[in-house]
């Protein structure tokens, strides 16, 4: 009985370890990285890019301290065994559940390759005129004449005619 205890008391002490380091590593990517990235590159630089794979970073680290937290529970460890062997009839319901949420990444991934507008550029999307305050994987935001913000998921933008506003 002692024994698990201190076995239970292991694994919770691993789980929170693995969170607090993502959010360690989280955190410094995000102040000491990409802040001294955007404080070496000049107005010229492509903030659209960096901050872009700002938000695929940071995602990406939660996502693996996550994983690692979960697999020290003896319960998620034989759900993983269970999930594999279902493989085939998740990811279809998986794909067709999430349809809307990975055509906004794309058109996200899209949006920052071919680069038809960057973070603070004024453009009109559909019958909205605002400046370009974000770009992220799901959704892009803009700050209209009024200071409202905007948010606009990433497959409308791709679906939609959009017109870079020039001041002449």
């Amino acid at each position: 009985m002692l024994r698990e205890i201190i076995n239970d008391t292991e694994r919770f002490s691993i789980m929170i370890l693995c969170l607090i380091l993502a959010f360690i590593v989280n955190l410094l990517a995000q102040n000491l990285v990409f802040k001294n990235i955007l404080r070496k590159l000049s107005e010229k630089s492509d903030i659209t890019r960096i901050r872009f794979f700002q938000h695929i970073t940071a995602t990406s680290i939660w996502l693996i301290g996550i994983g690692l937290a979960l697999s020290f529970i003896p319960a998620f460890q034989t759900l993983s065994h269970t999930i594999l062997a279902g493989a085939g009839m998740i990811s279809i319901i998986v794909s067709l559940s999430s349809q809307q949420a990975l055509s906004n990444i794309i058109s996200g991934v899209l949006l920052i390759v071919y680069k038809p507008f960057k973070i603070g550029e004024t453009i009109k999307v559909g019958d909205i005129t605002g400046k370009v305050d974000d770009i992220d994987l799901r959704q892009t935001t803009l700050i209209d004449s009024d200071g409202n913000i905007v948010i606009i998921p990433n497959a409308n933008m791709s679906n939609q005619t959009i017109t870079k506003i020039v001041k002449q």
